[in-house]
């Protein structure tokens, strides 16, 4: 098993634990900001889902050498079968083209709709008038 894989694996777990833990504190400042119980909804999820991603670390640490040994050497063939490669690089390219696409399809979904804004607040007409 090359060291490299095993750092990989260890900075991605990692950065799992930072998104969780930004999460619960997006989710805590969200609830306090504006009172909602979406916030509260959020960093209660996000936290369960911290403890349950750290108690199957932690379970399953003596396992994960062999998940990290599996996958360094299925990369190793992949690696080895070029024509696997060049397959992969076009599934690739066509995800990424039709991300680009669906995003565009969205700026110009927005971009076409009308937008309303009342400054003076939630009356329906700020003359009087009907």
């Amino acid at each position: 098993m090359s060291r490299q894989t095993e750092l990989m694996v260890k900075i991605s777990i990692v950065g799992m634990e930072l998104c969780y833990i930004a999460g619960i504190g997006a989710g805590l400042y969200l609830y306090s900001q504006t009172k909602s119980l979406g916030g509260a909804f959020l960093a209660g999820i996000l936290g369960l889902m911290f403890l349950f991603f750290n108690c199957a670390l932690y379970c399953y640490r003596d396992k994960l050498k062999v998940a990290i040994a599996v996958i360094d050497a299925a990369a190793d063939y992949y690696a080895a079968t070029k024509r696997l490669i060049f397959v992969s690089l076009l599934y690739f390219i066509l995800h990424i083209v039709v991300i680009g696409l669906m995003g565009l399809t969205l700026f110009f979904m927005l971009g076409t709709q009308t937008y309303v804004f009342n400054i003076v607040g939630n009356e329906a007409n700020p003359d009087g008038h009907n």
